[in-house]
């Protein structure tokens, strides 16, 4: 298994790619807001929401202060997000978007999304299954 290295936004070791193809980020960086997520480098977190019973049920990133997008989970009444009580990963901050979205991406492998039988309140993949090779996501 490899082990996320929170300095390159990678997941290292056990055959894990260690390089990115260009080509590949820059169409992640358009698909997830533009270029400017790609510039500003690594800007992004990863954080988890957390029921009464200390299970782990939402995954998810964000570039803009965490306790804004933890407020906004708070809100959305109706979906169980609004039950949980959200943290920042350790090590998760300070990502590059593509980073971050493998990170996540490797997080929604491991507890499963609730539509699939799995954990997570997650509706989709934050990458598609195509692409998890390329990333050594498993």
């Amino acid at each position: 298994v490899g082990q996320f290295n929170p300095v390159t936004g990678r997941i290292q070791g056990s055959g894990a790619i260690e390089y990115a193809d260009p080509t590949f980020e820059i169409a992640l960086a358009i698909a997830t807001g533009g270029m400017g997520n790609a510039a500003k480098g690594g800007v992004n977190v990863v954080y988890q929401g957390i029921d009464a019973a200390g299970v782990v049920r939402y995954v998810g990133i964000t570039e803009r202060a965490a306790s804004v997008r933890f407020a906004e989970h708070l809100n959305a009444i109706g979906t169980g997000r609004e039950l949980l009580r959200y943290e920042v990963i350790e090590g998760a901050t300070d990502l590059s978007r593509t980073g971050a979205r493998i990170l996540e991406q490797t997080l929604i492998n491991q507890y499963g999304l609730h539509k699939n039988g799995g954990l997570l309140l997650n509706k989709i993949n934050s990458i598609a299954p195509k692409y998890w090779k390329l990333y050594d996501i498993k």
